[in-house]
């Protein structure tokens, strides 16, 4: 685009008036430009204009930056969407398609996959073109179509469990009406009623988001009303006992620590019955923001987290906020189903960055990689990292 036609598109945004491409464009226009050190740049009226329409943007379309805080010669590049913005730019210009780096190999990303097994063994591949399943004395997904299988789910507290694979996720309505989302690589067993019980208890390994149901005990068994029954969500490492609230347990055997982070409500935390020693802990309530992380030796420690970043995943996007590369890299095998391995010393890099789960792998690799401090290489469904 020549100056006049820039100018044109500054006008059009600034009276409102343009749509997500040419938004877009300008943008792609300016950062491009401003990388390739074009001498149009010098033009202070461009400069000042494009700067004022930066400043104007609403924070819905601020983009977000990646960039290692390590790398010898690091670069600020933007995402939109999930996507390089200047990838419209490339698209309407003469540089030729072979000037941007491509990989060879991609991999696509996860999607709605997970195997319910009943009480009696079956196990019952869902459909990969629904996103939950309702628990009730049916079964059936949660648009209200059944559930292929042997019949009812019964009256008795038979055990249930869900399990989704890497590269797969799944929501689930238990039998109480609690939500949960249930990321990659996930596993949770769960009764098939909570009827006449005192206490709702579910195992987890890997990482679900819970909605908990606010259920009262019944008078039979409290011997008074408005009692809740509690709700336990045990893992390897921690001991969760939650109230009518919003919580995020990251339990992946991976992972250092065993995270409980509190969105809303209240949540008291203990470690595991295998830690003899540090049960003599008083279990740790937390407030809505803070997070309670078990390592593997039982030690329990609170802290403040960003509860948007924390809930990414279940909002369909990564976030990743001055992150070693490779808690990176296991986020990202879990959901796209891949082996990493690495060469050379890569535990000094750490990156700032948003982008879609809707994506392919190479859309994230590209972007990483732009910044000059990280090389990958897609063998399959394997990851080669170097510096």
């Amino acid at each position: 685009m020549n100056k006049q036609e820039i100018l044109e598109l500054i006008n059009k945004y600034n009276e409102g008036k343009c749509n997500a491409d040419e938004i877009s464009l300008l943008e792609s226009w300016y950062l491009t430009q401003n990388s390739l050190h074009h001498k149009e740049l010098d033009e202070q009226k461009i400069e000042q204009d494009l700067d004022q329409v930066f400043k104007q943007l609403p924070k819905a379309k601020v983009r977000k930056l990646w960039w290692p805080k390590a790398a010898v010669a690091a670069a600020i590049v933007i995402l939109c969407a999930g996507i390089i913005v200047y990838s419209n730019y490339f698209k309407r210009s003469d540089l030729a398609l072979d000037q941007i780096n491509v990989y060879k190999n991609d991999v696509f990303p996860g999607g709605n996959k997970a195997v319910l097994t009943l009480a009696n063994g079956q196990r019952i591949n869902l459909d990969s073109t629904k996103h939950g399943i309702v628990i009730n004395t049916t079964l059936t997904y949660n648009d209200g179509t059944s559930i292929t299988s042997s019949g009812k789910t019964g009256n008795d507290a038979k055990q249930l469990s869900m399990q989704t694979p890497r590269g797969g996720q799944y929501r689930i309505v238990l039998p109480d009406g609690t939500k949960v989302w249930l990321n990659a690589g996930s596993f949770i067993k769960f009764p098939s009623t909570f009827s006449k019980a005192r206490i709702r208890e579910i195992e987890l390994r890997g990482e679900a988001y819970f909605e908990v149901a606010k259920v009262f005990l019944d008078k039979a068994i409290a011997g008074k009303t408005g009692q809740r029954m509690p709700f336990i969500v045990k893992t390897t490492l921690q001991d969760i006992q939650v109230l009518g609230t919003h919580i995020n347990v990251n339990a992946y055997s991976d992972e250092p620590v065993t995270a409980t982070t509190l969105i809303e409500g209240a949540v008291s935390v203990s470690s595991n019955d295998r830690f003899a020693k540090a049960k003599t802990i008083k279990p740790m309530m937390l407030k809505p923001g803070e997070q309670a992380g078990t390592d593997s030796k039982g030690q329990l420690n609170i802290k403040r987290v960003d509860t948007e970043q924390v809930l990414a995943w279940k909002n369909d996007y990564f976030m990743f906020k001055d992150e070693p590369i490779k808690s990176i890299m296991r986020k990202l095998s879990r959901w796209y189903d891949i082996d990493v391995s690495y060469e050379g010393d890569l535990s000094d890099l750490t990156f700032l960055g948003v982008v879609s789960k809707s994506k392919n792998i190479s859309t994230v690799l590209k972007v990483m990689e732009s910044t000059g401090s990280v090389h990958f290489k897609i063998e399959g469904r394997r990851i080669i990292v170097t510096r």
